[in-house]
C-alpha cells in the first residue's frame, strides 16, 4: 500500500455534506463547491452514495459516522514537487471514539460486503457502511481465506458458499471478542472486591 497522510483543510458538518451528495455510483467529472470551505470536492461515488443511501453506522461495531472533513491525500513515497504527491481535497467521513479516556476519529469507509477478489461487484446492492479498523479486520479474513482458495484449487466459489463462509468466520470473531470482555470484567470485579476486603 502507497504510503499516504492527509492534509485537512477543513471539518463540514453532515448536515452540510448529505444534501450535497447527489447518489451517483459513478464519479462525476465535475466538482461542486462544499459551502462554507471555499473548496471543490466530488459528491458522487459509490463510497458517498453507500454513506448517502445506507446509513453512516459501522454494519459491525455500530459506530457513527458525525462529521466529514475536507481532505487531500499527501503520499510519503515521492517528492512534493511530483505531481503525484498531493492529490485533489475529497470528503472523508468521520466517527468519533472514545479511547483511553479521550475521543479519537475513526475513519468511516465502504465495505464490498462479498470482496472483490472473491467475485463481488463493485455496485451500491455489494456495498454497505464500515469503520476503517473492523473493514481491516475483515479484509484480513478475506485474504487468507482467497490465498486458501487458491492454493487448494477451490477457487472460484458461489456467492452462497462464500457468505457461508463469511458467516462462520464472524460467529468465532464475536465469540473470541465476547470471550475477551468477559477476562476483562472478570478481572476488573476481581479488582474492585479486593479493594472492598481490604477496607
Amino acid at each position: 500500500m502507497i504510503p499516504k497522510i492527509y492534509d485537512r483543510r477543513k471539518v463540514v458538518s453532515l448536515e452540510i455534506v448529505l444534501p450535497l451528495l447527489n447518489g451517483h455510483e459513478s464519479k462525476d467529472a465535475e466538482r461542486v463547491e462544499i459551502t462554507g470551505t471555499g473548496c471543490k470536492a466530488h459528491v458522487s461515488g459509490l463510497r458517498l452514495t453507500t454513506f448517502k443511501l445506507k446509513g453512516l453506522k459501522c454494519v459491525t461495531c455500530g459506530i457513527e459516522g458525525s462529521f466529514f472533513a475536507l481532505e487531500r491525500g499527501i503520499r510519503e513515497d515521492v517528492p512534493i514537487i511530483s505531481p503525484e504527491a498531493i492529490s485533489p481535497y475529497h470528503l472523508n467521513l468521520y466517527a468519533l471514539k472514545e479511547q483511553n479516556g479521550e475521543m479519537v476519529e475513526v475513519m468511516m469507509t465502504h465495505d464490498h460486503i462479498l470482496a472483490r477478489g472473491l467475485g463481488g461487484a463493485d455496485k451500491l446492492e455489494n456495498s454497505q457502511t464500515m469503520c476503517s479498523p473492523c473493514n481491516n479486520e475483515k479484509s484480513f479474513g478475506e485474504t487468507a481465506l482467497r490465498q486458501k482458495l487458491q492454493a487448494s484449487g477451490e477457487m472460484p466459489l458461489t456467492q452462497k458458499q462464500i457468505e457461508e463462509r463469511r458467516k462462520k468466520a464472524k460467529l468465532k470473531r464475536n465469540a473470541a471478542r465476547k470471550k475477551r470482555k468477559v477476562a476483562m470484567l472478570i478481572k476488573v470485579l476481581s479488582a474492585q472486591a479486593a479493594v472492598v476486603q481490604s477496607t
